[in-house]
């Protein structure tokens, strides 16, 4: 009887290979590479902060030292202004306070003329006065009517009764007379006490 062909197997089955003497069809490992898995990214890198300066530390500056005061200077005095040696004539004319008038007529009761005991006090009050260079205002007081009064002439420095001027009559409308009778009247005041308090105590006024 005819024989039987075999048909033959043409082909190839990677997954499997005989092995002979076991007759079992072992699978050969996947030699395919296995794909790898996407490496991670590499993390964006954070932009580094501004570099913050340093502060430079301010140096503390010392306090200054307190001055120290030193000795108070002493103020000097200003002199008075020295006379100039340039004299003026000056019209002087002091006239008595209401209040001298008792005494005044009780001496000239006695016989002492009221003219007389003026020009006493007069001269003393003279011979003690010294010109200062401050003005001094005329005192407030009730003085007697100018016709009884002591009426002389003195020579005083210029300068000092320029200087007056200027303190007292800045105008130039009033005399020397004037600038420096609030100096003088109160030295003839005063004498004139002296004077009558003498006579009255002399005639037993």
């Amino acid at each position: 009887m005819p024989r039987k062909t075999i048909t033959d197997f043409i082909g190839e089955d990677d997954d499997y290979e005989m092995t002979f003497g076991t007759g079992k069809a072992v699978k050969q490992p996947d030699t395919k590479p296995t794909p790898k898995a996407p490496a991670p990214k590499a993390p964006t890198p954070k932009p580094k902060a501004a570099p913050v300066a340093e502060k430079t530390p301010v140096p503390k500056t010392e306090p200054e030292a307190e001055a120290t005061p030193g000795p108070k200077r002493q103020t000097t005095p200003k002199p008075e202004p020295k006379p100039t040696g340039e004299m003026r004539s000056v019209n002087v004319r002091i006239t008595p306070k209401a209040d001298h008038k008792p005494a005044l007529d009780a001496l000239a009761a006695a016989g002492l003329r009221s003219q007389d005991v003026l020009l006493i006090a007069g001269k003393r009050a003279l011979e003690k006065f010294e010109l200062s260079s401050e003005f001094v205002p005329h005192e407030t007081a009730d003085r007697m009517p100018t016709s009884i009064s002591y009426r002389t002439t003195k020579q005083l420095d210029a300068g000092l009764l320029d200087q007056l001027r200027e303190q007292g009559d800045p105008l130039r409308c009033r005399s020397d007379a004037y600038v420096i009778q609030g100096q003088l009247e109160p030295v003839f005041w005063a004498e004139l006490d002296a004077v009558m308090k003498e006579l009255k105590s002399r005639y037993k006024v």
